[in-house]
């Protein structure tokens, strides 16, 4: 918002204007603001002491207002855009070189932006599932909707293959998840949409909820969580999850400054802490934030359910041999042994779900299904799905 004040010249204005900010705030982020989040976040601002009353009208604070730019920031994402276009045009060149004559970088762009818009959550969750119908039907140009499926296979291409442009897919996602969420939450039929559902967290969303990943990732999940909660959703985390994610921080406060540091054994955590320059005293604060943040987001540590005779659902040997295979495709280095510990906590999950679920009929009703767990983990993902067309 303070970058379309500035570059909009919206410096000094009053509450009459709130609808010309709006329009300017489309203009540039595609996004139609109503009224309530519009209002919220000029209140926002004014809490942080970007704008102030002067008079009957609403001034912004030059002194202030600098480190809440972002134009700088806009900048590099557009090349960034401009380089994800590129790439996927010679993506389409390499493997669909009748279908790139028509390719220009409006409809690349239009392409790209609707498909995130209307796939982002599945794209979050990626699992490299080539089964195109799962994704709805983005709203495309005509001249663009045969590209669909081809812009699908280019992202599973570049999440195993180019990292780089990967990121920037993520980049993205993460963007239109955070717009989605900010304006569900104002949306008044948001109410009860999970009302008695248990969404059960991975400990990757918790470490980057606690900022043990860059900033923008804890605040998209920040806001996710805010959206699950207000749609009546109970945010719970298992005690094994939670003392998964304690020990990877403890790992961290190991290695974040040692010279015995090897790159290939070191958790996603402790990479990312290291590459920012993080000393153990930082790491010592995120670790010690976390207790908090898991209370001031009202997130339930519970034990997993007890075995029963009558709440085994699934071959537990079973799937975890899927789940190592899995693994094993995008990792050749994979050791299952060395590994067991991780890999066990991750079926441990899965089929705590699986008891809770025990006799429930749900289909593809989340309400039904009562109990969700969300993880990042694409390996995990697909084992499940894998087993269940085995067993179903």
């Amino acid at each position: 918002m303070v970058t379309i004040l500035l570059k909009h010249k919206f410096l000094s204005f009053s509450r009459n204007d709130n609808d010309k900010i709006v329009a300017a705030f489309a203009e540039d982020y595609g996004i139609t603001l109503p009224r309530e989040p519009a209002i919220s976040i000029l209140g926002k601002c004014k809490k942080l002491g970007i704008i102030r009353h002067i008079g009957n009208n609403l001034s912004v604070n030059i002194s202030v207002v600098g480190k809440f730019d972002i134009s700088e920031d806009i900048k590099t994402n557009s090349i960034k855009h401009e380089q994800l276009c590129a790439d996927f045009i010679e993506f389409v060149k390499l493997h669909y070189p009748d279908y790139v004559n028509a390719l220009s970088p409006d409809v690349v762009s239009t392409l790209m932006l609707s498909f995130i818009e209307n796939n982002d959550v599945s794209l979050f969750f990626l699992y490299n599932d080539k089964n195109e119908a799962l994704l709805p039907d983005p709203k495309l140009p005509h001249n663009a909707k045969r590209y669909k499926h081809i812009f699908l296979k280019y992202v599973l291409y570049i999440s195993e293959n180019n990292h780089v442009m990967f990121r920037i897919i993520e980049d993205m996602v993460l963007g239109s998840i955070a717009a989605h969420a900010l304006l569900f939450s104002f949306a008044k039929q948001a109410g009860d949409t999970l009302k008695e559902c248990d969404i059960y967290l991975d400990t990757s969303l918790v470490l980057r909820l606690i900022g043990a990943d860059e900033n923008y990732y804890a605040d998209s999940v920040s806001l996710f969580l805010e959206s699950i909660k207000g749609s009546g959703g109970n945010l719970k985390i298992f005690e094994h999850t939670y003392d998964e994610a304690k020990e990877a921080l403890d790992a961290s406060l190991e290695w974040v400054e040692s010279p015995y540091f090897d790159v290939t054994k070191a958790n996603r955590a402790t990479l990312f802490f290291r590459q920012k320059g993080y000393t153990r005293s930082d790491v010592e604060l995120i670790r010690a934030s976390l207790e908090r943040k898991i209370n001031e987001f009202g997130i339930n540590v519970v034990a997993k359910p007890i075995y029963s005779i009558d709440n085994i659902t699934i071959d537990e040997k079973e799937f975890q041999e899927i789940f190592e295979n899995e693994i094993k495709k995008h990792d050749v280095s994979f050791n299952p042994a060395k590994y067991k510990s991780r890999t066990q906590r991750d079926v441990d999950s899965i089929c705590a779900i699986s008891r809770l679920r025990y006799n429930i009929r749900y289909r593809d009703s989340i309400r039904k299904a009562k109990h969700l767990f969300i993880t990042l983990n694409s390996a995990l993902v697909v084992a499940n799905k894998i087993y269940n067309r085995l067993v179903h």
